[in-house]
């Protein structure tokens, strides 16, 4: 797997997936081998994916896995959630790549802010309104109660309300069934595992993606790993997690920023998760450029359709790499601020 920093001292923001602790390299290492042993690999997993891997997935998420299915990820269960629908409405800020895939099926895409949408004016019982909670990439913005409780109450205003949770043990609360929830294991364990799920799906249902996930011996070694508790050696604790939050944010001198109402929520409460957006002035493709000159690799905002920001997610970095981190970054936007008047 590739390691998180380019070159010695610099520090990856990026949101690269770290290498695995040894303890979960090796669980994996003894499921899968069990796996191989046990499992003929030329066998096509069902549809919906493995039993056995429904049943793991869906305990550890606390979801029925009678209406749990197995894909290779988000991008991947995109045809089943788009039919009947050629528009996607997507929040702002958000991750633009699934904007692109819908785009290169053919549906037309649109963004639309948080407020915009709990306010109602971007209902359209033709489109597909596609929301992250919690966590949201790429600011770790996360619905609170209240706003949860309105978008229930719009979704006959749509075609389907789809809730991205590829980040929820961060806040693992579970959702109405109203909404169609789909997630991935990538931002846990890199994108090479290849596994995502959608929930709930109807067990008539017949147009899932052909793929049906990964390989079966992949599949039953995955619903071991993680039966042996292999996604906990990978997830960390969610407390633990939100005082990194408040910590690196406090070495930055400024919280991270998103958008929404903040209906019946402290703004602040509204954010979790590894990742924020930070403002910069003058131009963001110089101020990523000037980071990544003093060692510190970050994404541009423009890519999460934030333009006038950097992206930092800092998963699997440690306390003294942020620490550094967050000097040079201070440095860098002091230094662009007097530069740019």
């Amino acid at each position: 797997m590739r390691g998180v920093t380019d070159q010695p001292g610099t520090v990856d923001l990026t949101g690269r997936t770290p290498p695995w602790p040894r303890p979960a390299a090796e669980l994996w290492r003894a499921c899968l081998t069990r796996s191989l042993a046990g499992e003929e690999p030329w066998e096509v997993p069902p549809r919906a994916g493995h039993p056995e891997l429904r049943a793991a997935l869906g305990e550890h998420l606390d979801l029925d896995p009678d209406a749990l299915a197995i894909t290779s990820g988000v991008r991947a269960s995109l045809p089943y959630l788009m039919s009947g629908s050629t528009r996607l409405i997507l929040e702002r800020p958000t991750f633009l790549e699934l904007g692109v895939v819908a785009r290169g099926a053919g549906h037309r895409v649109t963004l639309a802010e948080l407020d915009a949408v709990l306010a109602g004016r971007a209902a359209d019982d033709t489109a597909v309104l596609w929301l992250t909670h919690p966590a949201r990439n790429p600011d770790g913005r996360s619905l609170g109660a209240a706003e949860l409780d309105r978008l229930l109450t719009l979704v006959p205003a749509y075609r389907r309300i789809v809730v991205n949770r590829t980040y929820q043990w961060y806040r693992p609360a579970a959702l109405p069934a109203a909404f169609i929830q789909v997630g991935t294991l990538h931002k846990l364990t890199g994108g090479g595992m290849r596994v995502g799920w959608i929930w709930p799906v109807p067990a008539s249902y017949h147009g899932l993606p052909a793929d049906g996930g990964p390989p079966g011996p992949w599949q039953l070694a995955l619903a071991a790993f993680i039966r042996a508790g292999g996604l906990r050696l990978l997830s960390g604790n969610p407390i633990d997690e939100q005082a990194r939050r408040r910590h690196f944010e406090g070495l930055l001198g400024r919280p991270g920023t998103g958008s929404g109402s903040g209906i019946g929520s402290s703004e602040r409460d509204l954010y979790c998760g590894a990742q924020l957006l930070l403002p910069v002035t003058g131009s963001e493709p110089d101020v990523v450029r000037a980071l990544a000159a003093n060692g510190v690799r970050v994404s541009p905002g423009r890519a999460f359709a934030a333009p006038g920001h950097v992206r930092l997610s800092w998963a699997g970095r440690t306390d003294g790499q942020l620490a550094v981190a967050a000097t040079r970054i201070n440095e860098v936007l002091a230094a662009h601020t007097r530069r740019t008047g």
